[in-house]
């Protein structure tokens, strides 16, 4: 009965975590841009949205990949953003056609970010732990291990992403699809943006697991 109920208040557990995070993502993909830009298309963030949104979906990617299970519901966290660029493009009607190629690419390079924390993060915790950790460790012990896991799951999520976003545009600007003007502009859109909006997502995310576990840490231990 304990095992069962441990089990449904987890489910519970990642499924306010997806409906948050959906919701949050709404909001800031949708709602925010679409009312900025109808009110006042001039401002700082309307000109700047990337660094704004940017930092807030690879946060909800990596929150999403460590706490949600499911595939649809990752998926839909996934493909969220760039559904909204479309849609918000094609609604005020300056959402350029050469866009569109590197839709499926970003949602590559989200996925990889993802499977980078689903991989190395969670799953090498749960495998490598016990052999690293004795059950009668401390928790600052474990901490620091999750630390270290959530650092490389980190380095090489960011480097898969930006690596599967700037090289299909690469290989795309080759065969000639993107005009110079379009191609120079999105260089830097599509390369040393995504590295700098990807990093800080997942500083955000460390924050936000960090206060997790701060959390836990102030909770008296059973067995320590």
């Amino acid at each position: 009965m304990e095992i069962q109920t441990t089990i449904q208040t987890r489910r519970h557990a990642e499924t306010i975590a997806f409906i948050a995070l959906a919701i949050a993502l709404g909001f800031l993909c949708f709602a925010m841009p679409l009312i900025i830009r109808t009110f006042n298309p001039q401002s700082f963030f309307a000109q700047n949205h990337q660094f704004f949104v940017g930092p807030a979906v690879n946060t909800a990617l990596v929150l999403a990949a460590i706490k949600v299970r499911g595939h649809t519901k990752i998926l839909s966290i996934v493909l969220l953003p760039s559904i909204s660029s479309i849609v918000l493009g094609l609604w005020f009607a300056v959402g350029s056609q050469f866009m569109l190629y590197m839709i499926p690419a970003i949602w590559l390079g989200n996925m990889a970010l993802v499977l980078a924390f689903k991989l190395l993060y969670n799953r090498g915790i749960k495998n490598s732990e016990p052999k690293q950790l004795p059950k009668n460790s401390t928790l600052t012990a474990k901490i620091k291990y999750i630390e270290l896991r959530f650092m490389i799951a980190s380095i090489i999520g960011i480097g898969a992403k930006v690596g599967v976003i700037f090289g299909i545009y690469a290989i795309l600007r080759a065969f000639g699809v993107f005009p110079p003007p379009v191609a120079s502009a999105m260089w830097t859109v599509m390369g040393v943006n995504q590295l700098i909006t990807a990093t800080i997502g997942c500083v955000i995310a460390y924050g936000v697991v960090k206060s997790i576990q701060l959390m836990k840490q102030d909770k008296p231990q059973i067995n320590q």
